[in-house]
């Protein structure tokens, strides 16, 4: 299993691609391995931005802040009975 990784690694193929951070475009270095999966990863203010995926292309993606995750990612806390 671990052969198979590390083949796949030395086979992914090495681009740019934009992908959208607070609605402006920016470069991301991005490997691409056989079987359509792919991880981008960017330097961007002080944060290293890592996105990883598979049949979706990675320019099509929108990043933007999330002020309160759990509240975006949980909903609003339910009705007291």
């Amino acid at each position: 299993m671990q052969r198979r990784r590390r083949a796949a690694a030395y086979a992914a193929a090495e681009s740019e691609t934009q992908v959208t951070i607070d609605g402006s475009p920016q470069p991301f270095l991005t490997l691409t391995m056989p079987g359509s999966s792919w991880v981008a990863v960017r330097h961007h203010d002080d944060l290293t931005i890592t996105v990883a995926g598979r049949d979706v292309d990675p320019a099509s993606l929108m990043l933007e802040p999330i002020a309160d995750p759990r509240a975006r990612l949980l909903g609003p806390e339910p009705a007291e009975s």
